[in-house]
């Protein structure tokens, strides 16, 4: 053999082994029974994500000692822990755990195959995260997660995504799957929301000219380290939750500016149906105030467009969520005399008010038009992807909507829970997720 030739080996068939194709990746999410305690046979969801970014980090600190020596010490190393963020493709079924984990209060009202989950700003829970590949034994396990922030963007057109922040307290050892005991809900196959038919209202009048409206949710999460003989973090905590963002809108009038400029209280509504009828995502910002700008012009000849930034809080008297009771979803609906024709509604704990429906078949429209005939200014029925809502004039915690069991059940016969669901006091922000789950997320 000549010097300095190596033998001829095959070296890469020597070192050949499985790549993780990220067609077959999966990340789980689910809630524990306490901080860094999933349960037994933890259940969770498969989320339809894009780019997921969980990174274990351990925080290392050097010494800058003069010890006669030029060589640099080993650094110590701090406590353990996770953050990342993914992006979620949003539909009613991936919407309502992830928002119910980044808010912290959720309530379900509803029935049959319509749930309204009513989500509101509260103390979040603990979850455990998994990113999984489906051709590979590895797996990054994380527990004592806290969602951290949620940025939404709403145009007119397009499909509707976000980006979810986690940090997590614990990294678990890679390995085989930590939920293949549990049960797992699929929130991939619902389709997409899609901004296409969006309806926007502001200050409580809806509104063509707006182009764009961006929302983020800000728990301001924090580390919380002890002493204590382990390398983990104690807790994760979230502080006073900030809601910001911006609105672009074609530049008609000096009605925004003006808000802006006299610190005029307004509201912010937007609502995106889905492609399944009856189902969709509802978010109301009761209070905010716009941050003065001026008109930009797009070039010669363009659309003069303005954008503002926005505060939305929940610390005034202005600041209630209208309680709200809605039907089942249909394009039409057969009402008979005297079977199925009446409707008794209670509104804020106020006297019973019978409606007659019309007899014959009937559009959500048509039966809207019935409702507002008598409740008057009591309170609003309108149409949303199918649905009749019935809304309450006033808000807060005493304000109520109620359909009751009467002989000539029409509350039956819409889909109309025979129940009394109530407004919140003090909110910056109420989410309303409709799709099929009978589950409290965060139970």
């Amino acid at each position: 053999m000549a010097v300095g030739v190596r033998p001829e080996t095959n070296e890469q068939e020597k070192f050949t082994m499985t790549n993780a194709n990220g067609f077959n990746e999966r990340v789980l999410v689910g809630l524990e029974t306490s901080f860094k305690t999933p349960p037994g046979t933890p259940a969770g969801y498969k989320l339809p994500v894009s780019n997921p970014s969980f990174k274990p980090t351990v925080q290392r600190f050097t010494s800058e000692a003069l010890t006669g020596s030029a060589q640099p010490r080993k650094p110590v190393d701090g406590k353990v822990s996770v953050q990342g963020s993914f992006d979620l493709e949003c539909n009613t079924g991936s919407l309502g755990p992830v928002l119910s984990g980044l808010m912290g209060s959720e309530a379900v009202q509803g029935t049959g195959s319509y749930r309204d989950h009513v989500i509101y700003l509260g103390t979040p829970q603990s979850w455990y995260a998994e990113q999984q590949f489906g051709d590979i034994n590895q797996f990054l396990v994380t527990k004592g997660n806290r969602f951290d922030k949620g940025d939404f963007t709403f145009d007119p057109e397009g499909l509707m995504k976000a980006t979810i922040s986690m940090r997590g307290a614990l990294t678990a050892i890679l390995g085989s799957a930590f939920t293949g005991s549990g049960h797992i809900t699929d929130k991939t196959v619902d389709p997409p929301l899609s901004y296409l038919f969006s309806a926007i209202k502001y200050g409580g009048s809806a509104v063509t000219d707006l182009q764009e409206v961006k929302l983020s949710i800000d728990r301001q999460a924090e580390d919380v380290k002890c002493i204590d003989g382990t390398n983990e973090l104690a807790d994760i905590i979230t502080k006073i939750a900030m809601v910001k963002g911006s609105i672009k809108a074609l530049f008609q009038d000096a009605s925004l500016i003006n808000d802006a400029l006299s610190s005029t209280e307004t509201s912010l509504d937007f609502y995106v149906p889905s492609s399944v009828l009856g189902y969709g995502l509802w978010v109301t910002l009761p209070t905010l105030l716009l941050m003065p700008t001026g008109p930009t012009t797009n070039g010669p000849g363009g659309l003069v467009t303005q954008e503002f930034t926005y505060d939305a809080y929940g610390a005034t008297a202005n600041s209630h969520t209208k309680a709200f009771s809605a039907s089942k979803a249909f394009t039409t609906v057969t009402v008979t005399s005297s079977s199925t024709d009446a409707l008794t509604i209670s509104i804020d704990g106020a006297s019973d008010i019978p409606v007659t429906l019309t007899a014959g078949t009937r559009t959500p429209a048509q039966i809207a038009t019935d409702i507002n005939s008598a409740i008057t200014t009591e309170g609003t029925a309108f149409v949303r992807n199918g649905r009749v809502w019935v809304e309450s004039a006033t808000g807060g915690s005493t304000s109520s909507v109620e359909f009751k069991t009467v002989t000539h059940d029409g509350a039956a016969n819409l889909g109309f829970a025979e129940a009394k669901y109530s407004g919140a006091d003090q909110q910056a922000i109420r989410f309303v997720v409709t799709n099929a789950d009978t589950a409290v997320y965060n139970a």
